[in-house]
């Protein structure tokens, strides 16, 4: 059935996200048509077995890094149509350039990460242009809506993407436990970058090795409020061997001596949030798993840093046994998302040499904390 959301004008506005040894360029749509895009000559497609899809919310092609990494710039192309069995109906093409500037420097990498902006759409845009054009990554961890019940909230970190970056710098975008709710949470994966149909893998960006990790919810599967709607400890096992085939394997990226390691996740992994005088620990769970992840991480992958959201707080928190650390991850923990009634605050780093200076800041770009902290290398 088509999506009949047209409107008198079209923008075309792409996110370059980052996944695996891939971009995937997200565009949203707003009706039925065709769109390819365009690098070095070569065309990309969004299409299912070889049909090009033409009715859908996003379109997403798949572009080599190393391709859009060397030519620098990319063209998108899109086409209106009525689909029919046979002769369907076209529009005259319409096409946009736009340019693309990977990071080619070692040092004076500068990530803004946002987190738990639940809706609050423009602050979240004013917050992530803290480095303007000296950006090099945009990181949006999780829960940028308050849930996936329509549409327009499901795309939202697609838009915020679009607006902070236009188009021109890497993206990476993760899941919160808010995406996971509403109508079109199982629609998610047609929304968002995944690597090999999954929403963790690692990605390399210059100097800067990232593992994205995707917890799911943050209480059990059977917790009265999901009606049964998600299955996410099979999952979890499931990136378990993930994380101990990748440890195992020559992408290890200690035997590759990669300069910056980050873990990347929405909920803190290291965390267990007990809460001794609590009736109900629902938010205690899979201390079996994500031990294990911990265990797994400390041994083979020994992070610079981990880069996490949720807890609606900022702060960093070094040393085991730290706040947010009860599972001892060996490294400096950002905890880089807050939530205010007006406004967002998010976090922005900048890696140089063997440390990293961290600004929480809001929308109006006022630092309301900020320190330099030494990473493991």
């Amino acid at each position: 059935m088509a999506i009949s959301r047209r409107k008198a004008s079209f923008e075309i506005r792409p996110a370059v996200c980052a996944a695996g040894e891939n971009y995937m360029i997200c565009i949203p749509t707003d009706g039925d048509m065709l769109m390819s895009v365009f690098v070095d000559g070569e065309e990309y497609t969004y299409d299912n077995c070889g049909v090009k899809v033409s009715t859908c919310y996003v379109q997403k092609f798949v572009i080599p890094m190393s391709a859009l990494n060397s030519a620098k710039k990319y063209t998108v192309v899109y086409e209106r149509i009525k689909r029919e069995a046979y002769c369907s109906e076209k529009e005259p093409p319409v096409k946009k350039d736009f340019s693309f500037y990977p990071i080619e420097k070692e040092d004076g990498i500068n990530i803004y990460h946002l987190s738990d902006v639940h809706g609050r759409r423009v602050s979240g845009i004013k917050a992530g242009k803290y480095f303007d054009e000296n950006l090099d990554i945009l990181i949006l961890n999780g829960d940028i809506s308050s849930s996936s019940q329509t549409a327009k909230e499901t795309l939202l970190p697609l838009d915020m993407a679009f607006e902070i970056t236009k188009g021109e710098r890497p993206c990476v975008i993760t899941r919160g436990n808010h995406d996971l709710r509403g109508v079109f949470a199982e629609k998610i994966h047609e929304f968002y970058p995944l690597d090999n149909g999954r929403f963790y893998y690692t990605v390399k960006l210059g100097p800067v090795w990232i593992m994205v990790l995707d917890c799911g919810e943050d209480k059990n599967d059977d917790n009265h409020e999901y009606a049964g709607t998600i299955a996410f400890h099979k999952y979890r096992k499931k990136e378990t061997e993930f994380i101990r085939s990748l440890c195992d394997s020559r992408d290890n990226p200690i035997e590759n001596e990669e300069k910056y390691k980050i873990v990347v996740s929405h909920i803190p992994f290291s965390h267990r949030n007990y809460k001794p005088d609590a009736v109900l620990n629902e938010f205690d769970i899979e201390s079996e798993t994500y031990g294990e992840w911990v265990r797994l991480i400390n041994e083979k992958i020994k992070p610079s840093f981990g880069l996490f959201g949720h807890v609606h707080n900022t702060v960093v928190s070094i040393g085991d046994g730290a706040r947010y650390n009860d599972r001892n991850l060996n490294c400096p923990l950002v905890l880089g998302g807050r939530p205010l009634t007006n406004d967002v605050i998010g976090c922005a780093i900048t890696l140089s040499g063997s440390g990293a200076d961290i600004a929480f800041s809001n929308s109006r770009h006022k630092v309301i904390g900020n320190e330099h902290i030494e990473l493991n290398l």
